[in-house]
């Protein structure tokens, strides 16, 4: 964030200011008292459980400038805050005037989806990254939400070239008000899938609220399609004269002499291997003579779409093919998605992907888990939330999938464990388990050496701390 002073701040965020009247300097918001410090903006935010406010004091003892929108009391001495209407609001008009502070050289690129948003995002960092080192600005962990997207754009300043944000949403409207504040150049739409039924009603909803992104992508931008998805047509209608950039995990036929330019995506990619060590993906991009093979550090059939989405971003943002290839070398994947783990007591194979599910996110990771080739193959499963009306429906097929795989054992917990273990349909190895603590315990006295264990499910459900417990119980781990 550029820095800026308590008045201004004042100013654009429509607030009061309280306290000293020194103009004190900021250029970094945060949220959690513990970093609060000189120099920083501690947004009260009230959300969820807590309330920013209970901790507006402490901040303002540690030095920061506070963001309340009710009275304290008292404040520390030489302390200021400044009272807004809404913390919220203030936070989005803030990131409004950042992002209005960008030069019109910055490239701004949102990507949504229904999966693969963080992976993508990560990629594209590292990508850009490697370009412009001090130029490049992103959305952390799963900023992708109204409180993170503007948190995101404040961590933008005027000298950056690349602002990579993740966009995500529950209903619809919602992209449409965090893409309208992000205005980016180039829009990334990875796929359309059965999520968050409850807020879209249907797949066909989450098309549409997913499209919305395509309505906020500026006119000489880009819209970056996933070919392979079924909605991609439907999203290429609604970018109108906006240019397209497409990419495909597919390679069927790519230079065939039947096959013509229109047919073909931008940018596409087959694995050449995969195994623990990860994939190595060969990528064609279109003009290019030759396909160029990268080693991303990621693992999963899943994931060869997460890269080849940020390789046409990149594309679209008109690097040279060369320079994503750099750029995305060595990625790796983020914390408790899709990281494989090898036990270092008895060699057992740990996959977390405990950070959220989704019905067609798990099946990826049971093709995964099938990659490893294990003698003995464990799943433990947490019910997959916001599927709406049919969360026990989709629990069921999934079970059904699964028991496509010979498995050891299958540990399922939550609501609908019940609804996927039946559609499981084997109940010698499918056992409902009470709690956390209770499948912990089971992996730990009956995981048989050199066994792959898949720990997937939402993270309401709160597997990674499992993951983490059984590592602890194997000596700990060694990243693959």
């Amino acid at each position: 964030m550029d820095q800026i002073s308590s008045r201004e701040l004042g100013e654009i965020v429509n607030g009061k200011r309280i306290g000293t009247q020194d103009d004190r300097q900021v250029s970094e918001v945060v949220m959690h008292s513990g970093e609060a410090a000189p120099g920083r903006l501690f947004a009260a935010l009230s959300e969820g459980a807590g309330d920013g406010h209970d901790y507006a004091v402490e901040a303002a003892q540690a030095g920061a400038v506070v963001l309340i929108e009710r009275d304290l009391g008292s404040l520390p001495d030489g302390a200021t805050s400044i009272r807004v209407d809404s913390v919220l609001k203030a936070l989005h008009r803030l990131a409004a005037w950042q992002r209005g502070k960008l030069k019109e050289s910055a490239v701004v690129i949102g990507i949504t989806g229904s999966a693969g948003k963080t992976t993508t995002r990560r990629c594209c960092e590292a990508l850009f990254r490697s370009v412009a080192p001090n130029g490049t600005a992103a959305s952390t962990r799963s900023y992708n939400n109204h409180i993170g997207v503007p948190l995101s754009l404040l961590r933008a300043d005027s000298d950056t070239r690349y602002l990579v944000l993740e966009i995500g949403a529950n209903s619809p409207g919602e992209i449409a008000d965090l893409a309208g504040l992000a205005r980016p150049h180039i829009g990334v739409l990875l796929n359309a899938l059965p999520v968050h039924l409850e807020g879209f009603g249907s797949v066909d909803g989450v098309v549409r609220g997913k499209g919305e992104l395509i309505d906020a992508v500026s006119g000489d931008g880009a819209v970056v399609l996933n070919a392979d998805d079924s909605a991609c047509d439907r999203w290429r209608r609604r970018a109108g004269q906006r240019r397209i950039v497409t990419f495909s995990a597919k390679l069927d036929s790519i230079y065939s002499a039947d096959t013509s330019p229109q047919s073909r995506a931008d940018v596409q990619g087959g694995m050449a291997t995969g195994g623990t060590g990860g994939m190595n993906l060969d990528i064609h991009f279109r003009g290019h003579p030759e396909p160029l093979t990268v080693r991303p550090g990621l693992h999963g059939e899943h994931n060869r779409a997460n890269v080849l989405a940020a390789a046409a971003a990149g594309w679209a943002a008109g690097l040279a093919p060369e320079q994503i290839i750099r750029g995305l070398e060595g990625v790796g994947a983020e914390r408790h998605r899709g990281e494989l783990f090898r036990c270092k007591k008895d060699g057992t194979l740990v996959i977390d992907d405990s950070y959220n599910a989704n019905p067609e996110a798990l099946k990826a990771a049971l093709h995964l888990l099938a990659e490893q080739a294990a003698s003995d193959n464990i799943l433990v499963f947490g019910s997959m939330g916001e599927l709406g009306e049919r969360a026990a429906e989709l629990h069921r097929e999934v079970g059904e999938y699964a028991a496509r795989l010979n498995f050891y054992a299958v540990l399922a917990l939550g609501e609908y464990a019940p609804d996927f273990l039946r559609g499981f349909g084997d109940p010698k190895r499918g056992l409902l388990m009470p709690d956390l603590s209770s499948a912990a315990i089971w992996l730990d006295r009956n995981t048989p050496p050199g066994a792959a264990v898949l720990i997937k499910g939402s993270r309401a459900i709160g597997l990674d701390w499992v993951a983490q417990d059984f590592l602890r119980s194997r000596g700990g781990g060694e990243r693959c």
